[in-house]
């Protein structure tokens, strides 16, 4: 890859990564789960929206830093774009594993 390429991708994972990490402050300090995808249509299944606006404001402040460090720290210029593709979206998948799993025990037992 070009160095021009790799600016514009480091600006670009640098922005993505900002707009997490402002979107982790909205929904954890300030408490707004209705930005969380899905609390908006059932928000009577949620037993405590103050914890799940916390766990996920965590969750997506990891993702918000992951995204913005990734290409500081592994460059594109160390491997095949394919590796560097797969290098960062298994950990995301997981992450986002791990959210959902963990968003679970914020609702109400079913009966």
């Amino acid at each position: 890859m070009d160095e021009v390429g790799v600016i514009f991708m480091k600006v670009i994972f640098g922005l993505v990564g900002i707009l997490c990490i402002v979107f982790a402050y909205i929904v954890g300090a300030k408490g707004r789960v209705d930005l969380i995808a899905g609390y908006s249509h059932k928000p009577e299944k949620i037993k405590d929206p103050v914890g799940l606006a916390k766990y996920m404001g965590i969750w997506i402040l990891i993702v918000g830093i992951f995204t913005a460090l990734y290409p500081w720290v592994y460059g594109p210029m160390r491997t095949t774009p394919l590796r560097w593709v797969l290098y960062f979206c298994i950990p995301i998948v997981v992450i986002m594993v791990i959210m959902i799993a963990g968003s679970k025990r914020y609702e109400h037992k079913a009966k």
